[in-house]
């Protein structure tokens, strides 16, 4: 509730109740708000009904504490004791105040406003916003309304005037949400953009439920996308993230990586940002996902830099994970990966260096797109006819596995997990053992 941080010598001050009275005029100013008397101007009664309430307020102070934090979920337990106090010093403070103003005690309402302000900051400070004060003030104007009307009856005040006297009850409490509210604005608009931005994607990358993700994105005025995208890139331990960023894009560093989070249909734009950064790697991207799998996109596009490095995924500007969904799944299990290699790649596995990584490139270019002899060969670089060659030997020896529409997708992934690795070995095979043992097939 945001009270942690109210200091304590607040704690301590009590308002005056033996200060002169005087009834000369009920219109009361709050802190520069007006808390408006005239309906029960000239009510004698008032100063019997507070002093009826007061031998009753310890006990509604702590019904009302004891409700808050067993209704209102965001100040239920956690706290202990003090989160308790804290609670119940809210509550004595606005109900003394508001029985002072009864008694018409000269009494100043700076100090209570400026409680339920800190309040607000404080709210704003950790990234909440202030619906469970509201909450909080709803469940206290219902029971201090019980209490008032109960003393007010037992003073036979009649129903035109406890009409008007609960209307002054309930102004005041407004009153004190409005300070709350005030407190909470002002520290939003002080509090530094770039924390409230870093806390959003933090929260994003690790998966907090989504109305912490909504309520961080309302005070970083970044408008929730449908669905996001991920980029990532290495990025040198002693740059620093640039301050200023579009509003629209989410930038920042975590683990030695930069990482930028955007509406998908600002993908471009994402790029864009990460290529004018002193980045070290590739920039991978991730597919489109919905904001609560933005921390799973994160995963992918942190392992497929990884698989870049190991020589899995080719090196380029820019690594599309769209494109290698088939090897992020399988690096993610290595042992279902060398099981699955194993059994589908066998008519590959006898091959020398070259001889399999140039049959794997051709089966792969092949299974992608059945494109013509003639596209893969230019694909290559090699002649139509060699082109021909290797596709009559691989339809033969995986003719099993081409047959079934499951296997061969699954032939498919797992070429793609492991031909890149397989051609950056293959210039440091032995060229003249490859020709000796390549059997007509290269």
């Amino acid at each position: 509730m945001g009270f942690a941080s109210v200091p304590t010598d607040l704690r301590q001050r009590r308002l005056p109740h033996d200060a002169p009275r005087t009834r000369d005029a009920l219109k009361i100013r709050l802190g520069g708000a007006g808390l408006n008397l005239d309906r029960v101007q000239g009510l004698q009664e008032l100063p019997s009904v507070a002093a009826a309430l007061r031998p009753a307020v310890p006990t509604l102070v702590e019904r009302i504490t004891v409700r808050i934090q067993r209704e209102v979920a965001a100040f239920a337990g956690g706290g202990g004791d003090d989160r308790r106090e804290m609670i119940a010093l809210a509550v004595q403070s606005a109900v003394d105040h508001y029985l002072d103003l009864l008694e018409g005690r000269p009494v100043s309402g700076h100090r209570v406003d400026e409680l339920f302000r800190r309040m607000g900051r404080a709210e704003a400070m950790d990234g909440r916003g202030i619906d469970a004060v509201r909450a909080a003030c709803q469940i206290a104007s219902r029971d201090a309304w019980r209490e008032l009307r109960s003393a007010a009856c037992g003073d036979e005040l009649s129903d035109d005037l406890l009409g008007p006297l609960g209307d002054t009850l309930f102004d005041y409490l407004q009153h004190l949400v409005d300070q709350v509210h005030h407190g909470y604005v002002t520290a939003r608009q002080k509090r530094a953009p770039a924390r409230v931005r870093h806390q959003l994607m933090q929260a994003m990358l690790t998966g907090r439920p989504a109305e912490d993700v909504r309520r961080l994105a309302d005070l970083a005025e970044w408008e929730l996308p449908t669905k996001c995208v991920a980029l990532v890139a290495d990025f040198p331990e002693q740059e620093k993230c640039p301050s200023e960023v579009p509003r629209h894009l989410l930038l920042d560093i975590f683990d030695g990586h930069v990482v930028a989070v955007v509406a998908a249909t600002r993908v471009d734009e994402g790029r864009a940002a990460l290529k004018r950064m002193p980045i070290t790697s590739s920039i991978a991207v991730s597919w489109a996902v919905p904001v609560a799998d933005v921390r799973h996109a994160y995963r992918w596009t942190r392992r497929a830099l990884s698989l870049v490095r190991g020589g899995w995924i080719e090196r380029t500007d820019v690594i599309d994970c769209a494109d290698y969904r088939g090897a992020l799944w399988l690096h993610a299990d290595p042992a279902l990966r060398r099981e699955l290699c194993d059994e589908l790649l066998a008519p590959l596995l006898a091959k020398t260096r070259h001889q399999r990584a140039t049959l794997a490139q051709t089966l792969l270019l092949w299974l992608r797109g059945h494109e013509p002899a003639a596209v893969i060969a230019e694909q290559m670089d090699v002649h139509e006819q060699t082109v021909r060659r290797r596709l009559r030997h691989l339809k033969s020896a995986f003719a099993p596995v081409l047959d079934e529409p499951e296997q061969k997708t699954a032939l498919l992934m797992v070429l793609e997990s492991v031909a890149p690795a397989w051609l950056k070995e293959a210039p440091t095979a032995n060229k003249r053992g490859d020709v000796a043992a390549r059997g007509g097939v290269s």
